[in-house]
């Protein structure tokens, strides 16, 4: 349906900076998700999937230009005016990502409601918290409002690599979370005549289901 191409476009959301060039740069994952989405649209028409389409043309966009700052910084023939609005650019890009990620994941939630799977739309609905949160952070580290912040702490410079550090820890979890999720999509959601198909419990559904009853005690 498409959900493979979305795990495999997800990989090159990581960063793997060399000589301040990512090595997987996100406009190559752009035109895998596009392709996927598009994909997926063809099964089902959804607000969140149209969105996220319309959403990931910006995105490619974007990432095409951060691209070439990259690669222009890197060979030094980068514009000061470039490097000057470089943190403005990065808010902008920030917001746009955002956005494509919450439009998928309501995707994902009414298509897993449609299909009656309430476990992963549940777990898309949370997605969709975490996802906020993480992009909110960002953008406020971009606007150096956490900077300003920490200024105000006795020691702002520790203070500042603590908020970087809980930035890249959420990152991570964050990432693990959407492939954990896009790969129980790849799993459980078939195309129509496979509807039959069992849902089973995942380690996630487990570990939930165990929190669940430990709070119940």
């Amino acid at each position: 349906m498409g959900f493979g191409l979305l795990f495999i476009g997800y990989f090159f959301m990581l960063n793997f900076p060399f000589q301040g060039i990512d090595l997987l740069p996100d406009v190559v994952g752009c035109i895998i998700m596009l392709v996927a989405v598009r994909k997926l649209l063809l099964y089902c028409d959804d607000r969140g999937f149209r969105y996220a389409e319309r959403s990931l043309y910006p995105f490619t966009i974007f990432a095409l230009a951060l691209l070439f700052y990259q690669l222009a910084d890197f060979f030094g023939f980068l514009p000061k005016i470039l490097a000057d609005i470089y943190y403005v650019f990065m808010i902008v890009y920030s917001i746009v990502v955002g956005a494509y990620h919450i439009f998928l994941l309501y995707g994902i939630y009414t298509l897993s409601k449609s299909v009656s799977l309430d476990k992963l739309s549940a777990r898309a609905t949370r997605m969709v918290a975490l996802t906020a949160v993480y992009y909110v952070m960002q953008i406020l580290n971009y606007t150096n409002v956490t900077g300003a912040v920490a200024s105000l702490a006795n020691s702002p410079e520790v203070l500042r690599s603590y908020v970087n550090l809980a930035i890249y820890i959420i990152s991570i979890v964050w990432m693990l979370l959407t492939w954990k999720l896009i790969f129980s999509c790849y799993v459980h959601i078939c195309l129509e005549g496979d509807e039959d198909m069992p849902y089973h419990e995942d380690i996630y559904d487990k570990i939930i289901n165990y929190m669940n009853k430990f709070k119940k005690r």
